[in-house]
């Protein structure tokens, strides 16, 4: 894994390339058969091939509202990151949507916040996930001692089987299922790329020692940060990073 490779762009309708299809929206009724008041103008889903189990989409209205995105998946984490008013006139809001499957075709509804689920969406999305990571595992097995239940919190954690040739990161939830992964292929016979020390900081970026050098990356991949023992002056990073 290098730096982020940026947004897969895919081919619209039209011939043309774009992030995702970009389609005129239509205006909706509301479950109590009334015109909707917000019209989406267009959209755009924006894959990533440094990270495939985590998408942008992007949604331009004729007026503000407040919008609900709906997937199948309910252990999604589904996050407004942007919001305003473009030079258009239109407004513009991105949503990162994470802890989705590697190569896996995706349906999403948009609608606004205050009208039912059974109320007509604003617009209808689908796109497909990019290919997984070198060494990705789609779940673990969860045992329990005893009949407690399990906390609802993600495990976060690092894997280098030493039988295989990647190393890397894994977010699991209660349920095993892998919600985030970053990985990368290592030599197998000195281990150098296991990713030690790893931590996961404040702003949702990745912190750990492999390959004799310190690392922060964002959860896109894109390497932040790099630190190797030469520039340094250093013999060797070893277990652990205190910031």
């Amino acid at each position: 894994l290098g730096e982020n490779e940026g947004a897969q762009l895919t081919e619209s309708d039209d011939g043309s390339d774009s992030e995702d299809s970009a389609n005129e929206g239509a205006t909706d009724s509301d479950s109590n058969g009334s015109e909707s008041e917000v019209e989406v103008l267009e959209h755009a889903v924006i894959t990533y091939t440094s990270q495939p189990m985590v998408v942008d989409v992007d949604l331009w209205l004729d007026a503000p509202s407040e919008l609900r995105l709906e997937l199948e998946d309910q252990g999604l984490d589904i996050e407004q990151t942007m919001e305003g008013e473009d030079a258009e006139n239109r407004w513009h809001y991105r949503y990162r949507i994470r802890g989705l499957q590697p190569q896996t075709e995706y349906e999403l509804r948009v609608l606004e916040n205050d009208t039912s689920e059974n109320s007509e969406p604003l617009a209808s999305l689908s796109w497909a996930t990019e290919a997984p990571l070198p060494g990705y595992q789609a779940s673990f097995t969860v045992s329990q001692k005893d009949n407690s239940d399990i906390a609802q919190d993600y495990r976060f954690f690092d894997l280098a089987p030493w039988e295989d040739d990647f190393a890397g990161a894994y977010m699991v939830d209660q349920e095993g299922r892998t919600r985030f992964y970053l990985g990368e292929k290592q030599n197998a016979s000195q281990k150098r790329a296991s990713y030690t020390g790893l931590k996961l900081r404040d702003d949702g970026s990745l912190l750990y020692i492999s390959q004799n050098g310190i690392w922060i990356r964002d959860e896109l991949g894109s390497v932040l940060a790099h630190y190797n023992t030469e520039s340094t002056n250093a013999h060797n990073f070893h277990h652990e990073v205190i910031e």
